[in-house]
């Protein structure tokens, strides 16, 4: 319904693109998506806003977006057509609603949908003769059948045709200059006629909804609040479990028992390194920025 973007005002103050302003000068939220216009035939550019690529940190290769942290998963995707123009872009709830959590937003959809039929005879449906009207929270549809022409214009309606032109000046002058406009110089005609013809029927049905999006309750992944999930691991030879927060300190030394495949499985993963520090001790990272590591 509307283009994101800035804006420059004429009494000094500035709009940033990422900035939504319901009325001039009043921020209302931000966007998430600017849609650029370039003209001259150009397609439209879409952008998505870079303070949620970087939070939840992501990177591009083609058309996704994708997550080293979480494994290289695709969070982000653009669709596009045939014709090489964007139609939409996908994000992972999850992530959207990570995101939002952190900035402490929630995140506004308001869409209109319009579907139009012509066709030779008028449609078996009930609300063929009536308009139809259902209004439900947050939604409204309108649906109604009317008859037109081969233009697709109301049937029976009026047309007014009005011509006006100089008279001051000739076709055959090379460089016609025009003098003030007034009633000796200046003349016209007007006539009108009805539509008619064949007769078409245009269906017509009209969506009005809005839905919000709520933040999720902790942001993990952005904010880096703290898990619910308990990790439990494995801590002497006879099998005794202990849970992460309590060996996340720098004074507990113990080592940790696990399955050796993993390593071979972390090692063969995209990003994944297995690095030593000394004879028998070493890393092993799933991850290149080290966030989820064994040592």
């Amino acid at each position: 319904m509307h283009s994101p973007g800035p804006y420059a005002y004429a009494d000094g103050t500035y709009k940033p693109a990422e900035v939504y302003q319901y009325h001039d000068g009043l921020d209302m939220g931000i966007e998430l998506v600017f849609e650029q216009h370039l003209g001259n035939g150009h397609p439209a550019v879409w952008h998505i806003n870079p303070d949620m690529i970087m939070a939840l940190r992501l990177l591009k290769e083609g058309d996704k977006w994708i997550c080293p942290d979480d494994g290289y998963i695709d969070v982000i995707r653009q669709h596009i057509d045939d014709d090489g123009r964007v139609r939409a872009i996908l994000i992972r709830a999850e992530y959207l609603r990570d995101y939002l959590a952190a900035r402490v937003l929630a995140l506004r959809i308001v869409y209109y949908r319009q579907r139009i039929a012509t066709l030779t005879e008028a449609p078996d449906v009930s609300w063929a003769t009536e308009r139809l009207e259902e209004t439900k929270p947050n939604e409204r549809f309108v649906a109604h059948v009317f008859e037109v022409d081969e233009d697709g214009a109301p049937y029976g309606s009026s047309v007014g045709l009005f011509h006006v032109w100089r008279t001051d000046v000739h076709d055959d002058d090379d460089v016609p200059e025009f003098g003030p406009e007034a009633d000796g110089n200046t003349d016209g005609s007007s006539s009108s006629y009805r539509r008619g013809g064949n007769t078409f029927f245009r269906v017509e049905g009209e969506l009005w909804r809005e839905e919000w999006i709520e933040p999720s309750e902790r942001s993990e992944k952005v904010r880096d609040d703290k898990p619910i999930e308990q990790l439990f691991y494995t801590v002497d030879a006879a099998g005794k479990r202990e849970g992460g927060d309590h060996l996340n300190d720098q004074d507990i030394g113990k080592y940790l028992w696990f399955d050796p495949k993993v390593v071979l499985a972390i090692a063969n993963r995209r990003g994944g390194s297995l690095d030593w520090y000394t004879e028998e001790t070493g890393s092993a990272s799933a991850f290149p920025i080290g966030r989820h590591t064994l040592e």
